[in-house]
């Protein structure tokens, strides 16, 4: 998969639900692209958290996020670069996208958090390598 084709599916899913409903959308997006779906995350499992996008602004976030994580049960693991700071961002682009793949392709992390969303995970969507989280598929969200 590509960032073409991932936009390509992501727009067709999200364009036909207005008309169609969200069923029939899923369907005709997964016809370009086949929706990856990571595991049902539950207690025991190890889930990373990363800042792709913004800086965190204080410890607190980072800390409140694991203690309530490892209160459901999960393991947690901090990316590398999840204190830098680069400007706004949460470290340079090179980091960012580390910390990133570092985790879709670590077989002990089951799941990805990212404590921090913000326009600058965009300026890493053409260097991703689509192909090794396609065979990695992971839960993926973000908290903010």
């Amino acid at each position: 998969m590509n960032k073409r084709s991932f936009i390509k599916s992501l727009g067709v899913g999200l364009a036909a639900i207005p008309m169609f409903g969200k069923s029939e959308a899923l369907a005709m997006a997964n016809q370009i692209q086949p929706l990856l779906k990571g595991n049902v995350l539950k207690a025991g499992d190890t889930i990373g958290i990363i800042a792709p996008a913004s800086a965190v602004t204080g410890e607190d976030s980072i800390t409140l996020t694991k203690e309530v994580l490892e209160y459901f049960g999960f393991k947690v693991k901090e990316g590398k670069y999840i204190r830098e700071r680069y400007g706004n961002l949460a470290g340079t682009d090179d980091q960012r996208l580390e910390d990133l793949h570092a985790m879709f392709s670590d077989k002990s992390v089951a799941g990805i958090l990212c404590v921090r969303g913000g326009a600058g995970a965009s300026r890493l969507l053409q260097r991703i390598d689509y192909d090794m989280i396609a065979k990695n598929p992971k839960s993926f969200d973000r908290i903010q």
